[in-house]
């Protein structure tokens, strides 16, 4: 969902964004979920210079701290995952100068991603 607009944002980073946040879903949230289903919501805040996208699947409620998420080999005991899936989608948000906040959803995981729709050529 969303609009189209031009971000500056390395092709192969951003398949494997995606990829991994695919990935993650099908392994750990949709395990005897009915109707699984992602959304991610796109959009642009031109005054902040920022793209926005908004991350949601319905599976499992999934309830942990930003650091938790990011930290590397940190994973809920239940856990059968490597725990490297969200320091993954990290890395890559924090190599293209954004931002992950997660929100609290009565179901599934929700989280939204900010990134500068420009980089700064002299930083890479």
């Amino acid at each position: 969902k969303g609009y189209a607009f031009n971000i500056e944002f390395n092709s192969k980073a951003l398949t494997e964004l995606l990829n991994e946040l695919l990935l993650n879903a099908e392994r750990h949230a949709f395990i005897d979920i009915d109707k699984p289903k992602i959304t991610f919501l796109i959009k642009k805040n031109d005054k902040q210079g920022i793209a926005i996208i908004e991350y949601y699947n319905s599976g499992k409620k999934f309830n942990v701290s930003l650091d938790n998420y990011i930290n590397a080999f940190e994973k809920q005991k239940s856990s059968k995952g490597s725990g490297i899936g969200g320091n993954l989608v990290y890395r890559i948000i924090k190599a293209h100068k954004g931002e992950l906040y997660l929100q609290d959803s009565k179901e599934g995981f929700k989280f939204y991603i900010e990134i500068p729709l420009k980089q700064n050529i002299e930083d890479k």
